[in-house]
């Protein structure tokens, strides 16, 4: 099933309790009097009622329990990709030309292949980075990552003698924005923090020091295993977004992302936060595309009884109103944009190796791993 956006916000009418998840709520566009007929056309609205393609499907697109969505920012191309959820049914949408392309699916494990030819191994895995850091902390860390990939940079083209030592103004520098393409500015504004609101830059590098993140006094470096990613990820050339949204059975949205940011085609960084504690690790290729996959295939974030499916088999409308939809029983619809003031983000997955996680486990039942 594919529909253009004025299609959507055509249907939306006759879907009064599309929830916040829902595209029938998040997507608006102008309506030119057309869509009914082109509806009629593509087979959608079949004898005042909607085909048995869109009623398979419908339900799941108007008030889904869940739903993931997926970016990948490539240097000429973008990839975005939708997944709704509702009783373990999945709907995929996808843009095509223009239109977004629904479709039934049983799983994404196609995609694996997609995201394999656009992927390799990353180099920078190999430092086994995996820390959890407060605000301040995290984001100088990230500027002090800039700092050297500044030096790398100019010492490879070999215009003048590099010191790879640090001090509070080099990371000052980046911190007002001096820094071109810097790591700390991307990571910072896709997560809404201000760089220029972290005032006490001496503290965070003190937390740094307890943490061997560096080393040094007045005059810094990197510790070995941080230099091994400043020295490698020199030049971001993707970023990958993954979000999870889900209401819970109290009608309260929670949510999960993910942010992993490639150099070259080898060295990926994965970052998740919730805007007062922050995580960054060195993956590998097969760890993101697995988070990515299993997140994909079930989108959900919760382990709890769902409500029964909605039933369209009776649904019925005068042309030229879209059929309508009836799901009074509804409670008030929420939107996407409240994630933010909601219940800190649950994480099914393993963050370490990418397998779901078992309830009521500590440990990866995959790696090992302790879950936090």
């Amino acid at each position: 099933m594919k529909l253009k956006t004025n299609e959507i916000t055509y249907l939306a009418k006759s879907f009064k309790q599309a929830n916040g998840l829902s595209p029938f709520y998040t997507i608006k566009d102008e309506i030119d009097g057309t869509e009914n007929q082109t509806l009629v056309d593509k087979k959608v609205i079949v004898n005042n009622g909607y085909s048995p393609a869109a009623k398979a499907m419908l339900p799941t697109l108007i008030a889904p329990d869940s739903c993931a969505r997926l970016i990948i920012q490539m240097p000429t191309f973008v990839i975005e990709k939708y997944v709704y959820e509702m009783n373990g049914k999945l709907v995929l949408a996808s843009n095509d030309e223009g239109e977004l392309s629904f479709t039934e699916i049983e799983d994404n494990y196609d995609f694996i292949y997609v995201l394999n030819d656009l992927f390799s191994d990353s180099f920078v895995r190999r430092s086994e980075v995996d820390i959890e850091l407060a605000r301040d902390p995290f984001f100088v860390l990230l500027a002090i990552f800039d700092v050297y990939r500044r030096n790398n940079l100019l010492d490879y083209l070999g215009t003048s003698e590099v010191d790879f030592n640090f001090t509070v103004d080099d990371i000052k520098k980046v911190l007002n924005k001096t820094y071109p393409n810097s790591l700390a500015e991307s990571v910072a504004a896709n997560y809404g923090v201000e760089l220029a609101g972290i005032q006490n830059v001496e503290a965070a590098l003190k937390k740094l020091l307890e943490h061997n993140c560096i080393t040094g006094d007045n005059t810094y470096n990197l510790a070995p295993k941080y230099e091994i990613i400043a020295e490698n990820f020199l030049i971001i050339e993707s970023i990958i977004l993954l979000e999870l949204y889900e209401f819970t059975n109290g009608d309260d949205l929670i949510a999960d992302n993910a942010m992993f940011y490639i150099a070259g085609v080898h060295d990926i960084l994965s970052f998740r936060g919730d805007g007062k504690r922050f995580n960054l690790q060195s993956i590998s290729a097969n760890t993101m595309i697995r988070v990515i996959v299993n997140s994909m295939n079930e989108p959900s974030l919760l382990e709890e009884d769902r409500p029964p499916a909605f039933d369209m088999s009776d649904q019925a409308a005068d042309i030229p109103a879209a059929p309508a939809f009836d799901m009074s029983d509804q409670t008030e619809s929420k939107t996407v944009a409240q994630i933010a003031s909601q219940t800190p983000a649950i994480s099914k997955f393993c963050t370490k190796c990418g397998s779901p996680r078992k309830q009521n486990t500590k440990f990866c039942t995959s790696c090992g791993a302790k879950f936090n």
